[in-house]
C-alpha cells in the first residue's frame, strides 16, 4: 500500500461522490487531510480515509442493497471512496438537518470525527488541502463532464461532435 496518485484517486472519487449526493470536493479534501491520500495503515485506521474496521463494518453494506462490501474490503481504497461518499451524504443530510442552514467543511468534518481537532487548526488543514486537490477535482469533474451523452432536444438532429 503507498500514496495513491492525486489525479487518479480524484478521477474514481468524484463520480462516486457525486452519485452519492455527497460534496465531491469534501470527499477528496478528507483524504488528503487525513492520509495525504495514501492507502497504508495507521494503527487501527486503513486506507486515504483513515476508517476503522468499525466505521467500515457500520456502513459497508448498501442500504439499497445494490452494493454489499465484505469486511476485508477496507483495504481497496475504490471501495473506501464509495463507502465514505455514502457516509458523508448521511452525515450532509443529517447535519443539515440539525443545523437548519447550510455547514461548513469544519462542522461536516467534526460531525464525521467528533473531537479530531480545534476548528482553527482543522480550516487551516482543509484550506491547505483544498489548495492542493482543487485542481484536480476540476479536471475528473470535466473528465466527468465530457464523458457524458449529449442532450439532443430534437432526435431527428444531430449534436455537433455526436456519432461519425
Amino acid at each position: 500500500m503507498a500514496k495513491i496518485p492525486l489525479a487518479n484517486f480524484a478521477e474514481h472519487c468524484v463520480g462516486i461522490a457525486m452519485t452519492a449526493g455527497a460534496l465531491p470536493e469534501y470527499v477528496v479534501a478528507v483524504a488528503q487531510v487525513r492520509s495525504g491520500i495514501d492507502d497504508a495503515v495507521a494503527g487501527n485506521e486503513t486506507g486515504p480515509f483513515r476508517l476503522t474496521q468499525e466505521q467500515w463494518n457500520a456502513n459497508r453494506q448498501d442500504p439499497d442493497g445494490v452494493m454489499d462490501l465484505d469486511p476485508d474490503d477496507i483495504k481497496d481504497w475504490p471501495s473506501q471512496c464509495f463507502v465514505f461518499s455514502r457516509m458523508t451524504a448521511a452525515a450532509q443530510t443529517a447535519l443539515h438537518q440539525t443545523l437548519g442552514r447550510n455547514f461548513s467543511i469544519v462542522e461536516l468534518y467534526l460531525a464525521q470525527w467528533p473531537g479530531a481537532g480545534t476548528p482553527a487548526k482543522l480550516t487551516q488543514d482543509f484550506s491547505a488541502a483544498l489548495q492542493t486537490i482543487t485542481q484536480a477535482v476540476k479536471d475528473a469533474r470535466d473528465k466527468l463532464h465530457a464523458q457524458q451523452a449529449p442532450i439532443v432536444n430534437d432526435p431527428t438532429q444531430q449534436t455537433i461532435g455526436a456519432g461519425s
